[in-house]
Parts: C-alpha cells; sequence; structure tokens
C-alpha cells in the first residue's frame, strides 16, 4: 500500500481543481535527480523565494538539506536580501 506524504491542489485552465498525492518515493527521486543534474552540495547556497506549499520550492528545500547545502529564506524586503547572505 503507497501512503502519500502530502497531497497537492492545482487548478486547470478549464475543468474541476485536480490533486497530485506524492509519495516518499516521489520526494526521494526528484530529490536525487535534482542534486545530481545540478551538482548540489554543501558550499552552495539557495535562496528561497518561491511559496513553500509550491512543489518546486519543496523539491528544492529538500534538495538542499539532502545534499547539506545551505538556505536562506527571502522575507519580502529587497533591502534585507544582503543580510541573508
Amino acid at each position: 500500500m503507497v501512503v502519500p506524504v502530502y497531497t497537492n491542489y492545482y487548478c486547470s485552465i478549464i475543468g474541476m481543481p485536480k490533486v497530485a498525492m506524492i509519495t516518499h518515493r516521489n520526494i526521494l527521486s526528484s530529490a536525487y535527480e535534482c542534486m545530481r543534474l545540478a551538482h548540489m552540495h554543501s558550499e552552495i547556497r539557495y535562496l528561497s523565494y518561491l511559496p513553500l506549499t509550491h512543489i518546486l520550492e519543496r523539491t528544492v528545500v529538500i534538495t538542499s538539506y539532502s545534499a547539506g547545502a545551505s538556505i536562506s529564506f527571502y522575507n519580502g524586503s529587497l533591502l534585507k536580501l544582503t543580510d541573508e547572505f
């Protein structure tokens, strides 16, 4: 039995809203491929600006943590952006 880790709701231009069930296997597969293709490692610093509910943002955050990379979350102010790094 496959148990979803979370469900991701999204809307199409036409039709009813849809849901995607994300499993552990989905997450680990995406993280592995991101690390492999983007050559992520512990020396990389990532700036997070997408909402954490966005599927790409979740994938990149999980990948960054898995690779040991640093993550700074955008706080809404461009003036304070340099403080993040």
